[in-house]
């Protein structure tokens, strides 16, 4: 018996959205959602094997449900295009799984405190070529939280390329376009995240066309988060928590005190006053900066992160010492849940009224 629900519905649509999305599976597309799309002939792999899109009978579907998503008006091969739709497509889910709402068109949609994301394809296709402001930026939309925009960016090598001073320029002129925002932040959403690091840690001089991985001179801060949809998303949904840092604080108080402390440092050490800095958003500006000052010092440096996040950030701040934070605590401070993705397993009724289930396939396979 066929009966899709709401979440069935939702990661359907995301593949519709992206138009192609990576093969691995990693919810909200699990393999037996992945599974039975194939089977009931929703979905289907590219030629090249590198990314799965919808088929004709996916969109109506999808049209059926109230969503009516754009098309491509010829078939896409691998190349440049499926690289940056694979990637956007990569951020998108970990964005979703963080309970950001993926699906907004256009920067008057953005409303409320809540997480949401514009990708720069939607702003893409509702705008001629002549009128298109991104240009040949390289970041993959404007997610906006409060008043605080963050700019991602997905990386691969660490080498990619871009131009500053013009991102910048873009992102902020779209930015004022988007609703009150107080502050832009830069994610680095990484496939080799140490990788990332070990750039970042390098001197580098500013130039016109510079990697994105040498960021840190931009004038503002720079997160750095690892590409795995469920590592990055536990890691961006405390970023995006309102006073996390705060919350943390106070979970480590029997051993920290604020009292005292120096600007670069969150906290010292209540028994040997080593300085203690909370690294779980992954700003890699604020480490170095702090990690320059313990050096200086000749101190000792407390850097307290995920233990996922341990491997990647160690050749960023070389020397530096590492405290584990649990997920599950913090979780219970800040009235987090433990599970990050939490589907929606209700049934999806159509605007029209009706189930999508076996009626619904039954009367489609006679068109």
């Amino acid at each position: 018996m066929i009966q899709f629900t709401n979440a069935d519905i939702q990661a359907l649509r995301l593949i519709g959205w992206c138009k192609d999305v990576p093969p691995r599976p990693e919810a909200p597309l699990t393999q037996e959602r992945l599974g039975m799309f194939e089977l009931l002939g929703l979905s289907r792999k590219s030629k090249s094997g590198r990314s799965i899109r919808l088929t004709q009978k996916g969109y109506r579907l999808l049209a059926d449900c109230g969503y009516e998503l754009p098309q491509d008006k010829y078939p896409v091969g691998a190349g440049r295009v499926l690289e940056r739709r694979l990637q956007t497509a990569g951020g998108m889910r970990l964005f979703y799984l963080a309970g950001v709402d993926v699906f907004l068109q256009n920067t008057d949609q953005f409303s409320g405190s809540n997480p949401q994301f514009l990708p720069s394809f939607a702003l893409r296709q509702r705008q001629s070529v002549t009128e298109n402001m991104l240009g040949a930026t390289r970041f993959l939309g404007f997610l906006k939280c409060g008043s605080n925009m963050y700019i991602p960016y997905f990386l691969q090598t660490g080498k990619e390329q871009f131009i500053p001073e013009t991102e910048l320029a873009v992102a902020k002129a779209v930015s004022s376009l988007c609703g009150e925002v107080e502050s832009l932040r830069l994610l680095l959403i990484c496939e080799r995240p140490e990788e990332i690091a070990r750039l970042a840690a390098k001197p580098f001089k500013w130039q016109k066309i510079m990697p994105v991985a040498n960021a840190l001179g931009v004038p503002y801060p720079v997160y750095l988060l690892p590409r795995a949809a469920e590592e990055g998303a536990r890691q961006l949904r405390l970023i995006l928590a309102e006073n996390y840092l705060g919350a943390i604080l106070r979970l480590s108080e029997a051993a920290v005190t604020t009292e005292n402390c120096p600007p670069e440092f969150d906290a010292i050490l209540r028994d040997n006053g080593s300085p203690f800095l909370v690294g779980v958003d992954g700003d890699i500006k604020r480490m170095l900066r702090a990690h320059e000052v313990a050096r200086r010092e000749e101190t000792l440096l407390h850097i307290l992160c995920f233990g996922f996040q341990i491997p990647f950030l160690e050749p960023l701040v070389r020397g530096a010492r590492f405290l584990e934070l649990r997920e599950t605590e913090i979780n219970r401070v800040m009235g987090l849940s433990d599970a990050l993705y939490q589907p929606d397993n209700t049934a999806f009724i159509t605007p029209g009224g009706f189930l999508i289930g076996d009626d619904y396939f039954a009367k489609e396979d006679r068109i």
